[in-house]
């Protein structure tokens, strides 16, 4: 089910609110990139500073383990996928060349750019975090299996030219994941250290982007079990990035990121004053929450539909694993759910039900292909199907004991303990125990 707004909407907005300024520092010996309409239409006015709220802190700075917002503000990659386009463009490749059969890219580095540490950034970067990726030892969020990493071939042709090659076609959009990392602060790092490395406890200055902003304070409480309150960015002095008048981005001097788990807190906190920009997602009361902040003078925007809430087992159990990997078992709990009745419940009619894992707004979204709607009948012959038979208190077995399982969600939230409490009375309609 979609909620209004998509959480990265606040970066995207962020992103466009301060992309221009370091001032007086001097991009002349670099290869800058300039950015100008429609994601610029007039040039900003450099300084100030923007603060909001989010549901919760990045597991990790490292991003060959987590996509978040602190890690796509900090890097950048070789080539992004320009979402106003619609097309893959250059980022820190000036360029790139693909091969007619599409089995190699060859990447043109932008030419004296300098990491947020000032260390020069060169062809070894790339090639360093390319390697890391795609090792077949190290599981990244490319999520390719061993067999498929082995048979991609990274060289570095020069030192601003690297080619990547494979025996199939390169997927650029997967590519566009890969951010670049410091080669002189983690190549003497062991791939069995990685994951603990680039945490939210790193020192600050044992860590450098190559993205708009740097990370100069992080804010944490608790000694053993630790909270992240807020995070706080600093616009990057040597980003390769200018508006058309040559003015270096971003604009803004400073980002504060605090996290809030709770979506109605995090909203009176922008009343208050605390915070400048609040996405209103994962509010229970969402449509009361617009006509408070409307009739306060606050300007509300609506944007294109959000991600979905998705519901993932872990197929891994040692318990359920069997039941969770059964197609009909999912399918059965699918037929379960009444997305319309979820969607009116959380949001006033500003969801919507959703039956397809691919947005609305993307090209690849097929309304002749989605997911079947609220059935119990059949979501009671599949399970019966499997052999999970309802005992006399109603909640099928498993292997003769009741079939439980635990359901984990953001805690603090009341909009997710609401989406949970539906789940937990949905599925008790078809014998499934959720707790």
């Amino acid at each position: 089910m979609n909620v209004m707004k998509y959480l990265r909407a606040a970066i995207i907005v962020v992103l466009v609110l301060s992309l221009c300024s370091l001032g007086s520092v001097s991009q002349t010996s670099a290869q800058v990139q300039v950015i100008g309409p429609p994601l610029i239409p007039q040039p900003g006015k450099p300084g100030g500073s923007l603060t909001f709220a989010l549901p919760s802190a990045p597991p990790t700075l490292n991003p060959l383990f987590s996509i978040n917002p602190i890690t796509e503000l900090t890097l950048s990659p070789l080539i992004r996928i320009n979402r106003i386009a619609r097309k893959i463009e250059p980022a820190l490749a000036a360029s790139y060349t693909l091969s007619p059969d599409g089995k190699s890219v060859t990447f043109h580095l932008r030419q004296g750019l300098e990491w947020s540490d000032g260390a020069p950034f060169t062809a070894d970067d790339v090639v360093f975090s390319f390697g890391l990726y795609l090792n077949p030892n190290l599981q990244t969020i490319l999520g390719l299996p061993a067999q498929i990493k082995q048979q991609f071939r990274i060289e570095k042709l020069d030192e601003s030219t690297v080619k990547i090659s494979a025996p199939g076609p390169i997927p650029l959009d997967q590519l566009a994941l890969i951010e670049i990392l410091p080669q002189h602060l983690l190549g003497s790092v062991p791939i069995n250290r990685l994951k603990q490395t680039w945490t939210l406890d790193t020192p600050l200055d044992k860590l450098a982007g190559l993205g708009p902003f740097h990370i100069s304070q992080i804010v944490r409480t608790g000694f053993i079990f630790k909270t992240t309150e807020k995070i706080v960015l600093a616009k990057n002095p040597h980003f390769w990035q200018v508006d058309q008048q040559g003015q270096s981005l971003p604009y803004l001097d400073q980002l504060t990121i605090r996290f809030v788990k709770d979506g109605n807190q995090a909203l009176e906190l922008f009343k208050k004053g605390e915070t400048d920009l609040q996405v209103l997602t994962y509010i229970v009361s969402l449509t009361k929450a617009m006509a408070q902040l409307q009739s306060a003078g606050f300007p509300v925007l609506r944007t294109a539909p959000a991600l979905p809430f998705m519901l993932i087992f872990n197929q891994d159990d040692p318990k359920l694993g069997a039941v969770f990997r059964d197609p009909r078992f999912r399918q059965a709990v699918n037929l379960a759910i009444n997305r319309a009745q979820l969607a009116a419940q959380l949001s006033g009619g500003l969801a919507f039900p959703d039956f397809s894992f691919i947005r609305r707004l993307s090209l690849f979204y097929d309304p002749d292909h989605l997911i079947p709607d609220v059935n119990l009948a059949q979501a009671k012959v599949l399970l019966d199907q499997m052999g999970l038979k309802t005992g006399s208190n109603g909640i099928r077995e498993f292997n003769g004991q009741p079939l439980r399982f635990e359901l984990f969600t953001v805690q603090g939230s009341k909009t997710f303990a609401a989406v949970g409490q539906y789940l937990e009375q949905a599925l008790k309609q078809v014998g499934l125990a959720v707790e």
